[in-house]
């Protein structure tokens, strides 16, 4: 069982002084991942008295006969990016207005083969497509290109109306583009070319007040947008499928004292959560899996933190946090949402020299 995984990171920047505390910045990046695996199928099988796991089927359609399962994988992506900004200052704000560009190159396959001979082994279902009607060999799990197109055009106004407060209301619109081309698509393993395309307009503000130098009181609102995964692609019929970008709306307020020795933060939170993503097999007979939004969420709760510093380098700490998330579907039972917790709470004993 063998895996290789390599990186790679690369940034320009540029930066500008454009005179009267204005400026001008740009960040070309790009960067990459790459997994080539060798694998057994089951990596705990071995051994066991099921001698029947040790067997490989070499022929399409022929009896199995004594060999290691296993597969061979890729997953491979390089990402491109620019992200630009310009600032202007006024003397009492900033403004900051730009855009993000981003796009990506992904590849990913996964074929299954008998790790003995390294021949195929061919143990999938039988798949033809439905629009050529050519077979899909047996041995390939999936074999697919896919890239995202994603653009942003953001401006933010950074208001210093008196000493200590900073308002600063600002608004972005998303694009964003996903794209599969594939011989053999993931769960439909046969070759599909499909698109998916999004949009968002997301205004957001913050204000912040400093009442003296150690004590400040902020709040904070902000939609939230996240499109769907390239999974809403791998079925047989995309056109039946309805889902919709997931959307948030984001409310906090919280108050921050930092002392010589003592530091406190509180902050109260709501966040309305909707479009859910949910799949199902549609009852339609031919149809298969459809993906579709199931409703509302509402999350909110009030968090807290206490840090004491004694002299010597000794600080203890403790947080913790009151929550509540619950569907919010009107005419429907309020449920709680699976793994979110209605509390947490740490302590703990920090030390520095």
């Amino acid at each position: 069982n063998h895996t290789r995984k390599t990186t790679d990171f690369e940034i320009i920047k540029f930066e500008a002084d454009l005179g009267a505390k204005s400026g001008f910045e740009n960040r070309a990046y790009t960067y990459s991942y790459d997994n080539e695996t060798l694998s057994g199928s089951d990596v705990t099988a071995y051994g066991h008295a099921t001698p029947e796991v040790n067997t490989v089927t070499l022929t399409p359609g022929a009896k199995a006969v004594a060999g290691v399962p296993g597969y061979t994988k890729t997953n491979k992506y390089r990402m491109y990016g620019d992200i630009t900004k310009v600032h202007l200052d006024f003397g009492f704000g900033t403004l900051t207005t730009g855009a993000w560009i981003e796009w990506s190159d992904t590849y990913r396959q996964q074929r299954d083969v008998d790790l003995v001979t390294m021949l195929p082994n061919y143990i999938e279902k039988k798949v033809t497509n439905p629009a050529t009607g050519a077979a899909t060999p047996q041995d390939i799990k999936f074999d697919q290109d896919s890239n995202t197109n994603h653009t942003e055009e953001f401006v933010e106004l950074e208001l210093r109306p008196i000493p200590g407060l900073k308002i600063t209301p600002g608004f972005k619109h998303v694009d964003f583009n996903r794209r599969v081309d594939a011989d053999y698509n993931q769960t439909t393993r046969y070759a599909q070319r499909l698109s998916s395309d999004y949009s968002a307009n997301l205004p957001f503000a913050t204000v912040n007040y400093a009442i003296t130098p150690g004590l400040s009181v902020y709040g904070q609102y902000a939609r939230g947008f996240l499109a769907p995964s390239l999974s809403v692609l791998y079925v047989d019929i995309p056109g039946r499928s309805t889902v919709q970008p997931e959307k948030s709306t984001n409310y906090q307020a919280g108050v921050v004292y930092h002392g010589e020795r003592l530091s406190i933060d509180a902050d109260v939170y709501m966040i309305d959560f909707s479009n859910k993503f949910a799949s199902m097999t549609s009852p339609i007979p031919g149809v298969g899996t459809i993906w579709f939004n199931q409703g509302s969420v509402q999350y909110k709760g009030i968090e807290g933190q206490i840090t004491y510093a004694f002299p010597g380098g000794l600080a203890v700490f403790a947080n913790g946090s009151r929550n509540y998330a619950k569907t919010n579907n009107p005419g429907f039972l309020s449920l709680q949402v699976a793994n979110a917790p209605e509390w947490t709470a740490a302590g703990g004993v920090l030390f520095k020299h």
